[in-house]
């Protein structure tokens, strides 16, 4: 399931997965900012304002793992964002309760909003935040029992984050598309991922904290011990090495 911080070059792109990730204390003090920042815009009435300081009070409240806070949190933009004079921004609302919603396992609900956030990316989306998208429909589509539709679109959107040479996203794709196959039982095929990915990452000049999570993986796949949940917890450490 979608990641982390890497972005296409001169874009910022919306949703759960583009983020700033402060800890402990940091993390603390930036939702007391928030909080004063919120306080201002609303008396204000700044639409906007309050809009973006909802979206970025979800993100720290995801980054806490207080997933049902954060999709309560992403609800209540719409109170405040007009999507005639803030599409972008209600977009991005959209876009971030879909991957929230995806993150909670609350698959269901997120295939309901899919339809809604796709029209409105039609108009407001740029070519990464539609790679984004596809990523989340491969995660739904997988935990809705439909492997052949999810594999398909994990393959599309790996390739797609390796030619924007965003290869920690293409990585965790594969882990993703790693745990589908592990499912399956198909070994053979997860072997032959491995080897792909690591040759493509040495290639490409990885870091090395994110280089061993790939050995490790390589080396649980040779071995034939590569599970559905050891593909999600070498996803996990994948994004701890890189914060």
């Amino acid at each position: 399931m979608p990641a982390p911080s890497e972005q296409e070059p001169g874009r910022r792109a919306p949703g759960p997965w583009n983020r700033l990730r402060p800890r402990g204390p940091r993390r603390a003090a930036a939702r007391k900012l928030l909080d004063r920042a919120l306080d201002l815009y609303k008396a204000d009435q700044d639409a906007h304002g309050v809009g973006k300081v909802f979206l970025q009070k979800a993100k720290l409240l995801e980054e806490s793992n207080a997933l049902e806070e954060a999709i309560e949190l992403l609800r209540r933009p719409l109170e405040w964002i007009d999507p005639e004079r803030e599409p972008q921004l209600f977009a991005s609302a959209r876009y971030n309760l879909l991957g929230c919603l995806v993150l909670a396992g609350r698959h269901g609900e997120a295939e309901r909003l899919l339809p809604e956030v796709r029209d409105l990316f039609r108009v407001t989306a740029r070519p990464l935040d539609r790679v984004r998208l596809r990523w989340a429909e491969a995660g739904i589509a997988c935990e809705l029992g439909r492997p052949a539709e999810a594999e398909a679109a994990y393959r599309e959107v790996q390739q797609q984050f390796l030619e924007l040479d965003m290869d920690l996203n293409a990585a965790l794709v594969a882990l993703d598309l790693a745990a589908l196959l592990a499912q399956q039982g198909r070994t053979q095929e997860l072997k032959t991922l491995a080897v792909e990915l690591l040759a493509a990452f040495k290639a490409r000049g990885i870091r090395r904290e994110s280089m061993a999570v790939l050995i490790l993986f390589q080396h649980a796949c040779e071995e034939e011990r590569m599970t559905a949940e050891l593909a999600r917890q070498l996803a996990t450490l994948l994004r701890e090495r890189q914060r």
